[in-house]
């Protein structure tokens, strides 16, 4: 009877514990254990240290806490403790489970008999190298010695964005859970990268953006995946803390931008709808400057910000979706399709985030809900590849055709061709003779009217304009070569009394005269005699100087006055006035102003009596020489 009331004692004395919250660790554990009922909570403050709570044992701690059943997105600052008991005879070593990653660190105690047992510090600020196991999550390896019992004390200071599922397994069951996880996430992601690999190939292939931005798309979806189940932080950036903490916000933008264009090139908005292409467009730059501005914001204002984000960037995507499949394009149902799933697995996974799932994006439902998107997308662009590939095909099948008839035709047309070419070459002997005699004559008349055209009908010296070609050839050669060219001016005297007297017929017998006299006067081939106008003549003799000049002119003069003219009986006296200049034609004095110069001493003749020679020499600082 003593023995049985020891027993019940004994028992009573374990139990008793369990009942006021202490959690009983069985040595054979068929499962894990939830521990959020069991642990209390107390809100933290900044007096409240590990001394005071063991110094004070009458603190609010408080049950059921909403912090250990609730996804947190506000920053936390709580005392949480778990009283443990090893009532067996063997040392049980078990793993806590304390947070899928919590925003900030968590000091955690091991006590027994109000002795610091163990120690540690976990959470995102943490370095990968020193967590206590080597794991994206939070974990705790719990050693508890036979027949003792424990008390688990937790410091948690989060940023927000934290859950504390508080799950107590054996090490087998941590591997178990870690195994299988690990081997879904590794194919999900290897799946993604074989993909964006093999969209990689199709974009140098085919040349199409909407493969570069769906290999893009994937690639960064893979990256958010790696970083969100933790293998980026253990095997890329171990010592990255500030990205693996802002990896999410940074990264899934550039998803969204992608998965916008994609929808912008695989709806083919440029060519079916315009004014929604300035809607994807406009989307892409807000979520760059979503970006940039979340970067530097506090984390609650980061989620807040991301869900309004996010929310815009679906809804824009089952607009387009529904929209364009009212407009009948055959990608639109596809497209809001995928979406849908999305949105359906988002929904799933909010209404429970179980152990195992790193973030929202790591829940079963949000991964399916990705895996079903991924490949109705990648369906999609096979069937549009394919689509664009038999309008391809088409588009050969009827531009052979078009060449065939074409070449049809053509020949058609040589034969008719060679039909009129036969005929035409037979036209063409009879009208060769023809036109070889008229492009002769047409030749002929070309000659003649270019030489009408620079000759003085009545002297047959040249004219007035070609007296001006030749003066610019002159005057060019002059300024290469430095050397001097001369200008003659003259003109006959009382003329006007030999048409008033004899007539104009006499007159122009005198003028025939004279024209022979100038043209016999001239030697080289490059002077040139011109019937200026009227009574008017003048003279271009090149690389001669002023006193060359002037013994041509001299000579001109004398034989005109020498000249036996006889009209009707009567003799037509002639008397010639000249003047003249030479000079090197330069940018001071071009060929317009020798022949200014030489008109001038030609009036100057005029005016001192006639049947004179007068050299103009005044731009050179001389005055006039007779």
């Amino acid at each position: 009877m003593r023995a049985w009331l020891l027993a019940l004692g004994l028992s009573l004395l374990f139990i008793a514990p369990v009942s006021f919250g202490a959690v009983l660790v069985p040595a054979v554990q068929p499962a894990e254990i939830d521990l959020t009922n069991d642990a209390q909570v107390l809100q933290q403050q900044p007096s409240i240290t590990l001394d005071k709570i063991l110094a004070e044992p009458n603190l609010p701690w408080q049950s059921n806490h909403p912090a250990l059943s609730t996804f947190s997105i506000n920053p936390l600052n709580i005392w949480v403790k778990i009283e443990l008991i090893n009532d067996s005879h063997v040392a049980l070593d078990r793993v806590l489970h304390v947070s899928s990653e919590a925003k900030g660190h968590v000091d955690a105690y091991l006590l027994s008999q109000g002795e610091i047992k163990e120690q540690w510090q976990i959470g995102s600020d943490t370095n990968y190298a020193n967590r206590p196991i080597k794991h994206p999550s939070s974990l705790l390896p719990i050693h508890l010695q036979p027949q003792q019992s424990y008390t688990l004390y937790m410091k948690v200071n989060t940023r927000g964005l934290v859950e504390l599922p508080l799950k107590l397994m054996t090490n087998e069951q941590t591997l178990e859970n870690i195994s299988t996880n690990d081997m879904v996430q590794w194919i999900f992601v290897g799946g993604l990268l074989a993909l964006v690999i093999f969209s990689i190939f199709m974009t140098v292939s085919t040349r199409s953006y909407a493969y570069g931005y769906f290999a893009a798309q994937n690639f960064f979806l893979a990256t958010i995946l790696i970083s969100t189940y933790g293998y980026g932080f253990k095997l890329l950036w171990p010592d990255q803390l500030w990205f693996q903490t802002n990896s999410f916000s940074l990264l899934l933008p550039i998803f969204l931008g992608f998965s916008t264009l994609f929808a912008e090139k695989v709806l083919q908005l440029r060519r079916v709808s315009p004014s929604q292409l300035y809607i994807t467009r406009s989307l892409v730059l807000l979520l760059v400057g979503f970006m940039l501005i979340n970067a530097n914001v506090s984390l609650a204002q980061q989620i807040i910000n991301e869900l309004f984000i996010y929310a815009l960037f679906f809804l824009t995507m089952l607009y387009l979706g529904f929209s364009q499949h009212l407009n009948g394009n055959q990608y639109g149902k596809p497209y809001l399709l995928s979406w849908v799933l999305v949105i359906f697995g988002i929904g799933l996974s909010l209404t429970q985030i179980p152990f195992g799932s790193i973030t929202l994006l790591g829940s079963i439902p949000m991964v399916m809900g990705l895996i079903g998107q991924v490949i109705i997308q990648t369906a999609l662009l096979a069937e549009r590849y394919h689509n664009e590939r038999l309008d391809k095909q088409l588009a050969q099948q009827r531009l052979l055709e078009q060449e065939a008839q074409k070449r049809r035709t053509q020949e058609n047309q040589l034969k008719a061709q060679m039909q009129a070419k036969a005929d035409l070459e037979r036209q063409v002997q009879l009208r060769t003779l023809e036109l070889e005699e008229a492009m002769k004559e047409l030749n002929l008349a070309n000659k003649q009217l270019q030489r009408q055209s620079v000759i003085d009908a009545l002297t047959h010296l040249k004219n007035r304009k070609a007296f001006e070609a030749h003066l610019q050839q002159q005057a060019r050669i002059s300024r290469r070569n430095q050397q001097p060219l001369a200008v003659v001016m003259l003109d006959i005297d009382y003329f006007k009394q030999v048409n008033d007297k004899l007539g104009h017929l006499a007159g122009d017998q005198a003028l025939i005269q004279v024209a022979n006299v100038l043209d016999s006067s001239l030697k080289r081939p490059s002077d040139m005699a011109s019937r200026y106008g009227g009574e008017e003549f003048a003279l271009i003799l090149p690389n001669t100087p002023l006193q060359g000049a002037k013994q041509v002119a001299e000579s001109i003069r004398k034989s005109i006055e020498s000249l036996p003219i006889i009209w009707d009986g009567h003799r037509i006296e002639l008397t010639i006035s000249i003047g003249l200049t030479s000079a090197i034609v330069s940018d001071d004095l071009p060929s317009k102003q020798l022949l200014k110069l030489a008109d001038q001493a030609l009036y100057q003749a005029k005016d001192a009596g006639r049947n004179r020679v007068i050299v103009n020499t005044s731009e050179f600082n001389h005055e006039p020489q007779t």
